[in-house]
């Protein structure tokens, strides 16, 4: 594996100073063997095998509204990015403690983003592509036009819960078909009030897209998931500490109590981090403890930009 990770190591400072937010940090995504995939239940005691090295906390995000200062007594998170090749799927597990769980949104029709909820936008071909592409906005574009170009090169997958009718999981785009099975597989569950001090779990298992084309999947062109690959990822916590169900107060301030995410400001893929999809770890699954060590190292040497 040495030999791998040199090799790694020289191509992920080589990308990073090409790309995405901030220039001197690649994260890592943890590869889960086929005979570790976990189960979508939204039990992750599976999750706990992982090495700090991978997970993000509240000390790899920031809050682009109010620079809040953390508070680990009003939020304290661990997202666990991870992947397997085999099936090609993104997974992606969630821990989140809030002092208050807020979910008064009643409209199913509603955004997602009008309560406390766990959301990533993943750029599977790290090609850096805006939210929309150009050619949807331009004058004189037809609404099929904007339409396909929506959400099209980079996804952005929003959960709240408890669910409000069926809409747990929303996607940006004007296609369903990819936020149900088995494009997306998604479970929940939670410790604590429900809607006050909780701390709540989500479980995704999901297919990206080079191309996302809303019309369906045979028109699409999926992302290859291949060790060794960086990828664009921006991870977001919103935080709402009892707001009202509205997106914004009538003066055109946010009711949020914070959003916290990685890289720059929310949302599209030039402003995501890097994310190297790292080997399978030998020392969880079968070798020596040498391996983990090792990445520890890695990705303080991307933290350091040396």
């Amino acid at each position: 594996m040495r030999w791998f990770l040199s090799i790694c190591i020289v191509f992920a400072l080589a990308t990073v100073a090409r790309a995405h937010v901030p220039a001197d940090v690649v994260h890592l995504v943890f590869q889960w063997p086929d005979s570790h995939v976990p189960v979508v239940d939204g039990n992750l005691e599976e999750y706990a095998i992982i090495p700090e090295p991978y997970i993000i906390t509240l000390e790899d995000m920031h809050d682009v509204l109010y620079d809040t200062v953390i508070d680990k007594a009003d939020l304290e998170l661990w997202y666990y990015p991870g992947y397997n090749v085999n099936s090609n799927k993104f997974i992606f597990a969630a821990r989140v403690f809030d002092n208050i769980h807020e979910r008064d949104n009643t409209d199913p029709g509603q955004c997602n983003c009008a309560d406390d909820n766990v959301g990533f936008w993943i750029d599977g071909d790290h090609a850096g592509d805006p939210y929309v592409a150009e050619y949807g906005k331009v004058d004189g574009a037809s609404e099929e036009d904007q339409k396909r170009a929506r959400n099209s090169t980079m996804q952005h997958f929003m959960n709240s819960v408890p669910p409000v009718g069926d809409a747990d999981v929303q996607m940006s785009n004007d296609g369903t078909w990819q936020i149900k099975p088995p494009y997306t597989l998604f479970a929940w569950s939670f410790e604590g009030e429900m809607l006050g001090e909780s701390t709540y779990s989500y479980e995704f298992n999901v297919t990206i897209w080079d191309d996302l084309d809303w019309h369906g999947p045979d028109t699409s062109t999926e992302s290859s998931l291949d060790e060794g690959k960086i990828i664009g990822i921006q991870f977001t916590n919103s935080d709402y500490d009892g707001a009202e169900a509205l997106f914004f107060n009538d003066d055109g301030s946010t009711k949020y109590d914070a959003f916290w995410v990685t890289g720059g400001p929310c949302c599209d893929s030039t402003n995501a981090s890097d994310f190297l999809l790292a080997p399978i770890d030998d020392a969880l699954f079968a070798g020596t403890a040498v391996e983990t060590e090792t990445w520890g190292r890695l990705k303080a040497r991307f933290h350091s930009g040396s």
